[in-house]
């Protein structure tokens, strides 16, 4: 029966949920270990405020800064729910929809941080940070976006080489560019 096949996928859905929770909790455990070594060592300052010297720009937008913030807000959304790419991008916008409302994604600290810009650009910058590996998103029906490893360890893995590509990536694909005006925000 239908009523049967849909208790099913909820109830394989909930396992994947519950495997993919431990995952990120793991994840975060190991990503604090680290952090808390490379603050033990004084290293973990150094590398942050090096990045923070050498900022790549794309227009008048630091690549390093909106990446960042990329992450830091899915690691707070996904602190309630996993979402997908246009979950993402629309909190990151400040969009008011029930979804956000009703859910409190509009009390995450980054919502509306990139208002500015957009809702294309915000998204091709979320799909590159996929495609480079500081985010994962799953395969399912409705994929849904975890951090890496590598973005919860952000200031170690995201090298100035890593923003120039972004911004050339930005700049050479038409999907994501338009005419060099990517990621420049709106008027």
């Amino acid at each position: 029966s239908q009523k049967g096949e849909s208790e099913a996928y909820l109830h394989e859905l909930d396992s994947q949920l519950d495997e993919l929770t431990g995952q990120l909790t793991e994840l975060q455990e190991q990503y604090s270990e680290k952090r808390a070594e490379l603050e033990a060592a004084g290293t973990y300052p150094e590398i942050r405020e090096a990045e923070i010297k050498k900022p790549v720009f794309y227009g008048n937008v630091d690549l390093n800064k909106y990446s960042f913030i990329a992450l830091s807000c899915l690691i707070h959304i996904s602190e309630r729910y996993y979402y997908g790419v246009g979950m993402l991008v629309d909190v990151l916008r400040g969009a008011k929809t029930d979804r956000i409302t009703k859910r409190h994604l509009d009390g995450v600290s980054e919502y509306g941080s990139m208002a500015s810009i957009r809702r294309e650009d915000v998204a091709a910058l979320v799909r590159w940070l996929i495609d480079e590996g500081f985010i994962i998103q799953t395969k399912e029906k409705y994929p849904v976006l975890h951090p890496a490893i590598k973005s919860l360890q952000y200031d170690e893995t995201m090298t100035i080489a890593d923003l120039r590509k972004l911004k050339k990536h930005l700049e050479n694909e038409p999907e994501y560019s338009r005419q060099g005006e990517s990621l420049i925000p709106e008027s």
